[in-house]
């Protein structure tokens, strides 16, 4: 077994104090990170199995528990056999444990304790080690995700709902870290966004999988474990996600889009010098955020430095021109400000389903800085910008070129739509996206393309659900998506 030490890249990320953060004038932001303590509790966070080593090892269910912890086998941290730890296996072994071996939880949960995190609302948590480089969870911060606690909320309800008096406590703390606030740290935005992966240095983005599997889950939270807190959130939750499906649909492409937000590299031109990157709300219900330009300092993940795509800075200066990294969210107008006259230019961004990010076409868009009025200039740009992604499609670069996110929203809507606390008005807007995504579905199958089976989609959706309400997809898609 070889054991990859991170310790020294996650306290590099977790104690760093010299990266411009999102600010804003219309909310206190202080987000909470955790304790180096946890990131040394954490280690090893990777270890590599050999084949061997694999089938000797004890298992919990698809989990390989190391030193009394669950580990899950990830292959894109650059080799097959590597296993991670990794907030969603831990619900998934508890789930496990929960159902073949009970007597056994209390040893997991102690060990899982080494590396919790309370959070000022009384929450619990666990954060993702800064080893995974996937291009969100790389940066000077470290992550805990609204997809992952779900699972974690899912394991706990099915354990409180047997023991009562000896695991509602910890479901309850589980739930509070699911509702912890993204300004302080969380993943739930404005009182009711739940957010898979928050960012730190740019606006939260919102990733429709990672809510729509949050609200599943918390949908069975809401009615076993009942309390006007959770319901408040619920509400809000669905009145969001109603007035916002709009915005993940591409109708050009005939695809429903993964996020509402996408990175966008930017040249600034003459001898400006960019100081801050302002975005504003398109929508009142949503706060202003500025971000102070500077260059970064990458962490150092497995030897390499890394930073984000989705973190606004600068990343390097070039003659004259500097070049700038910030991103399109469909909820705001993204301005560049200077204090000189600026311009600044991009590639044309180009969609391809093969690619999770849009490739740069070799048009050069240009934007015209104008002034504000105060003595600064701006550029500007948004969803409507030409040639500007906010939000890019759902891809087909799964294995045999398949698209499973789209798929899932299909599917998750649908069952959302069965849920008893979603108002009539509500379900036929949930149920009138999961129809017209299931109409690109098979007007792009009948050219070729593949989507993972909806039926498996419904078996992964309801893995680890307290509340099985639909088991048959055949039956949930004739209430839905065929019912007229």
């Amino acid at each position: 077994m070889r054991i990859f030490s991170m310790a020294t890249s996650i306290v590099i990320a977790i104690t760093t104090g010299a990266h411009a953060e999102l600010t804003s004038s219309e909310v206190e932001i202080d987000f909470q990170q955790p304790p180096p303590s946890v990131a040394a509790a954490m280690e090893p966070s990777v270890v590599t199995l050999s084949d061997t080593e694999v089938d000797r090892i004890e298992k919990i269910g698809s989990y390989a528990l190391i030193d009394g912890y669950p580990y899950y086998q990830y292959w894109q941290l650059g080799d097959a056999n590597s296993w991670v730890r990794h907030p969603s296996a831990l619900g998934g072994a508890m789930y496990a444990l929960f159902k073949n071996n009970r007597g056994r939880l209390p040893e997991l949960i102690d060990e899982a304790m080494k590396t919790a995190v309370s959070l000022r609302n009384g929450g619990l948590t666990w954060f993702y080690p800064e080893v995974y480089p996937l291009s969100r969870m790389v940066g000077p911060k470290v992550h805990y995700s609204a997809l992952s606690q779900s699972t974690l909320l899912a394991a706990t309800m099915h354990m409180a709902r047997a023991d009562h008096k000896k695991y509602e406590p910890l479901l309850r703390r589980v739930a509070k870290g699911i509702e912890y606030d993204y300004h302080q740290g969380g993943v739930l935005w404005q009182k009711g966004v739940f957010l898979e992966l928050p960012l730190f240095y740019s606006p939260p983005e919102i990733i429709l999988n990672g809510w729509l599997h949050a609200l599943l889950n918390y949908g069975d939270y809401v009615t076993e474990f009942p309390n006007l807190e959770n319901r408040a959130i619920w509400n809000r939750n669905i009145r969001y996600l109603v007035d916002l499906l709009p915005s993940f649909d591409d109708p050009e492409n005939r695809i429903s889009l993964y996020s509402n937000t996408t990175p966008l590299h930017l040249r600034v031109l003459s001898d400006s010098v960019p100081t801050r990157v302002d975005y504003v709300p398109l929508d009142k219900r949503f706060p202003k955020y500025s971000v102070s330009l500077r260059e970064m300092e990458a962490p150092e993940i497995n030897g390499v430095r890394k930073d984000s795509p989705f973190d606004t800075q600068i990343t390097s200066r070039k003659g004259a021109a500097t070049l700038v990294r910030a991103t399109c969210n469909a909820l705001y107008e993204t301005r560049i400000v200077s204090t000189k006259p600026i311009q600044a230019s991009y590639s044309r961004g180009l969609y391809d389903p093969l690619k999770a990010s849009p490739p740069r076409g070799e048009q050069v868009m240009l934007l015209e800085g104008r002034p504000l009025g105060d003595g600064s200039y701006v550029v500007s740009f948004n969803a409507k910008t030409p040639g500007v992604f906010c939000g890019y499609p759902t891809n087909f670069a799964k294995p045999g070129n398949r698209n499973l996110y789209h798929a899932y929203h299909v599917v998750a809507l649908a069952y959302l739509g069965e849920h008893p606390f979603v108002n009539p008005k509500q379900r036929a807007v949930l149920v009138d996206f999961a129809r017209r995504w299931d109409s690109y579905t098979r007007e792009r199958e009948a050219s070729g393309d593949r989507f993972y089976e909806y039926a498996n989609v419904l078996s992964l959706i309801n893995k680890h659900k307290l509340l099985r309400r639909r088991v048959d997809w055949e039956k949930l898609r004739s209430l839905t998506i065929d019912s007229h």
